[in-house]
């Protein structure tokens, strides 16, 4: 699992990379995105629903737009670099959650 996206305020597309690592299908129901160590700002958007059945070795690119907005003036000069990213996933069997903290690259 990958992020991406541009690391500033305001509305954001943030690209999250999953890869099928087992032997089953697997059905990824939400995306959350959570920007890290950074205080004085709202969040929104951040956990979405996305029903994306992958198939054994499969790889797609899921886009999640956030809205990140400064509640002080303070925090106009925080830079969001890392993220944790947490995919809520199942298999015909049983039902996951996965966790990780990216950091996030600049996409042109």
């Amino acid at each position: 699992m990958s992020a991406r996206t541009e690391s500033r305020f305001g509305t954001n597309l943030y690209q999250v990379e999953v890869r099928n690592e087992t032997g089953d299908t697997v059905t990824i129901e939400s995306v959350a995105i959570d920007p890290l160590n950074i205080t004085d700002v709202d969040v929104r958007d951040n956990h979405q629903a996305v029903n994306v059945v992958l198939e054994p070795a499969q790889t797609t690119i899921i886009g999640v737009w956030i809205t990140i907005t400064p509640r002080s003036r303070a925090a106009n000069n925080i830079i969001v670099d890392s993220v944790r990213v947490t995919l809520s996933y199942r298999t015909d069997t049983r039902g996951f959650l996965q966790t990780e903290i990216r950091s996030v690259g600049r996409t042109r």
